[in-house]
């Protein structure tokens, strides 16, 4: 009981704090999320990839309806105005939309696109080096791209592939201008991803900002010795891991609790489900499977249950189109708490 209690306070300390913390308590590490404390490092190539990770989170695998939008073929690219870098061998355009070319028949970008003057968020023009492919992991059927190791003072672009109507290469469509079809001193067009001060009023970019990953240290981590849970912080301070008056637990709420974690037999347990997708022990991430877990998903979950009333208590969109400082001040609904405890 005493170590529930301690638990509770400090569930309940960090759920009032500006930050993340970690707190050793008879050698259990806990590290605390809030709602806004996504990682900022994994990015969709386009829009049109939602319905099909809609369905991948619905389905638990990747829908037939992926096909036509199989990457096949990408090149990610980082600014860098240092001149005297020999890596830097391009100028490039990055549009945060642009239409496909079929380049193996011939198609390409009109050149009346090297000549639309920059706009932040919009269209951005810079230095570009050619990053190495260590350098991100790319989900080639989902369309999401994870930079490992994102300069916040740097714009990101690629240039890729992808399967198009047919399995025959001649239909592939491309964004943007792959290194093969250049010649040096050609000004590249590219597909824009990241650009300093990534805000809400860059609205295609930050559309294409997951919001629904967060990472931890997996360094040393040792699955059996790992749980994760989800809180929810009430009005009086209670610390759950339900909702008032609601009959599911939180990871049954949010899609994290599909199999039993001793047997892998696909009934729920009431834990946390600790394997792909939820939760990579090698790369230390925590996925919840919606786009926006504490929006849309809450929305669809108390919409399945017919307890809309509940809609306006429980949501927190703010999350998703207000910045991290704008979200963090939503105190009245900054009331979610990630957890993962690892027993030292």
């Amino acid at each position: 009981m005493k170590q529930l209690i301690f638990t509770f306070f400090i569930l309940l300390a960090v759920s009032c704090s500006d930050n993340s913390t970690n707190e050793p308590v008879n050698n259990v590490k806990r590290t605390y999320y809030h709602a806004y404390d996504y990682s900022r490092n994994y990015f969709l190539l386009d829009t049109s990839y939602y319905s099909i990770i809609n369905d991948f989170y619905k389905l638990g695998y990747i829908p037939q309806s992926a096909t036509p939008l199989r990457i096949k073929q990408i090149e990610v690219w980082e600014s860098n105005n240092n001149l005297n870098d020999s890596s830097v061998t391009f100028i490039g355009i990055a549009f945060a939309d642009l239409e496909t070319k079929k380049y193996l028949i011939g198609e390409r970008y009109n050149d009346s696109l090297l000549h639309i003057p920059p706009t932040s968020g919009i269209v951005e023009m810079s230095n570009f080096a050619l990053l190495d492919s260590t350098k991100y992991t790319i989900d080639y059927n989902l369309g999401i791209i994870r930079l490992k190791d994102l300069k916040s003072d740097r714009y990101y672009a690629v240039s890729y592939r992808i399967e198009g109507e047919t399995n025959a290469n001649d239909d592939d469509a491309y964004y943007g201008t792959m290194k093969s079809f250049t010649n040096p001193g050609d000004t590249l067009i590219l597909k824009l991803i990241y650009r300093p001060n990534l805000i809400p009023p860059y609205r295609t970019i930050w559309q294409r900002l997951l919001k629904n990953y967060y990472t931890f240290d997996a360094k040393g981590i040792d699955v059996n010795k790992t749980d994760v849970k989800l809180f929810y912080i009430n009005q009086n301070n209670d610390t759950l891991d339900v909702l008032d008056s609601l009959p599911d637990k939180l990871v049954t709420i949010f899609g994290v609790d599909r199999v039993d974690n001793e047997t892998g037999n696909p009934v729920p347990d009431g834990k946390f489900d600790l394997r792909l997708p939820y939760f990579d022990k090698n790369e230390g991430i925590i996925m919840l499977p919606s786009l926006q877990p504490f929006y849309s998903g809450i929305i669809s979950y108390l919409q399945k249950i017919n307890r809309t009333d509940l809609v306006q208590k429980y949501m927190y969109p703010e999350v998703y189109d207000k910045t991290y400082g704008e979200a963090r001040s939503k105190t009245e609904r900054d009331r979610y708490l990630i957890v993962v405890e690892t027993l030292k």
